[in-house]
């Protein structure tokens, strides 16, 4: 969410997580993604909205990787707020928070404060604050496929990896 403190000469960057194995030919095609766009990212593959997403993780709460993660955070109070006081729209996208593109500008780079700060407010599940940011922030999001997130032309999801 920060890259910018640590990069602050670059005009775009680009996040990937440890669960994503990238290819020569990843960065540019990520450019052409981003086109004149703020930021751009992956539609969740498998959920529409962070109503979706919060059941979601509430649902399989019981499996390691998920319980280790987002046991305790107040995911649903923090939906409820965004919802209630309409700060995101019900239907707003999901989007992939594993893998994205952004511009390094000021207007970006607050949006990006804010999301870490959301995240540290409510809870870690970082999906559910970023409609919410990109709403407020008004930033033009490019939306990439969400069927490419797992294997697109210049990287593969090769998963978090199993807790025991």
């Amino acid at each position: 969410m920060l890259t910018h403190t640590l990069h602050p000469n670059y005009t775009a960057l680009i996040w990937a997580d440890g669960a994503f194995q990238l290819q020569p030919g990843f960065v540019e095609w990520m450019i052409g993604h981003l086109g004149d766009a703020d930021a751009a990212f992956f539609l969740h593959p498998d959920r529409t909205t962070i109503t979706d997403e919060m059941e979601y993780v509430y649902s399989t709460l019981e499996t390691p990787y998920v319980k280790v993660r987002y046991s305790g955070e107040p995911m649903r109070e923090q939906v409820q707020s965004y919802l209630h006081d309409g700060l995101v729209a019900k239907d707003a996208p999901l989007l992939a928070g594993g893998l994205f593109i952004r511009r390094n500008n000021d207007k970006v780079n607050r949006a990006f404060d804010h999301w870490y700060i959301e995240n540290t407010k409510w809870s870690i599940q970082d999906q559910l604050s970023l409609p919410y940011v990109i709403q407020k922030h008004s930033l033009q999001v490019n939306h990439i496929p969400g069927n490419l997130l797992f294997k697109g032309p210049f990287h593969v999801h090769v998963g978090h990896g199993q807790l025991q």
